[in-house]
């Protein structure tokens, strides 16, 4: 009866982990986040090598706020750096974590690019929407992933990406920096972006 005991209270502790692992709360100082290559260069004819990027990044998804389709390789060739946050319109740390990022985004207008990934399949292109007008979220792109580009985030940052939020990955000079999970104030966001980009 003991194993038995044991076995059920890990798998209650196992289930609470997982569960209170969706949502994490503001993080004063991330540690440097992690530097991962979006792509292989690859030669061609000319002898110029080119950025080959993996096939989810084309993958179009419609922007909450105007309706245009974008795609991830569409946003990274206009090479201005790519804010990258995960969020879910129940999440309060993902709320918070959007308000700062759109602080930054009206400080210093048209040097970076927001793309916000809603990665809660059942909130559709109207909740997003109103949750980002309740919120006066800055100019961004605002998306529900397709889950082939969900997939292809689990596969290039692990399952973190879509268990612990907010994330916020970074994309410029053909890396991927990726920062520990949690909200990052604007002036700390602004720093990382300076020193990485």
């Amino acid at each position: 009866m003991n194993n038995l005991t044991a076995l059920v209270a890990g798998m209650i502790l196992l289930f609470f982990s997982v569960a209170c692992s969706g949502c994490i709360g503001y993080q004063m100082s991330p540690a440097q986040p992690a530097a991962i290559p979006i792509g292989e260069k690859e030669m061609v004819p000319s002898d110029e090598r080119i950025m080959k990027l993996p096939d989810w990044m084309y993958i179009p998804m419609t922007d909450s706020v105007s309706g245009k389709d974008i795609t991830l390789s569409s946003l990274i060739s206009l090479e201005k750096p790519l804010i990258i946050q995960t969020f879910t319109i129940w999440c309060p740390a993902c709320t918070y974590q959007l308000q700062e990022t759109s602080l930054l985004m009206r400080e210093a207008p048209g040097r970076y690019q927001l793309l916000a990934i809603d990665i809660e399949r059942n909130e559709d292109k109207e909740r997003i929407l109103g949750h980002i007008m309740r919120n006066n979220f800055s100019e961004g792109y605002y998306v529900s992933a397709p889950d082939e580009v969900l997939r292809g985030l689990v596969d290039v940052f692990g399952q973190r990406i879509i268990l612990t939020m907010p994330q916020t990955a970074v994309i410029c000079n053909e890396t991927v920096y990726l920062f520990n999970p949690g909200a990052i104030p604007a002036p700390r966001l602004q720093q990382s972006l300076e020193e990485l980009c």
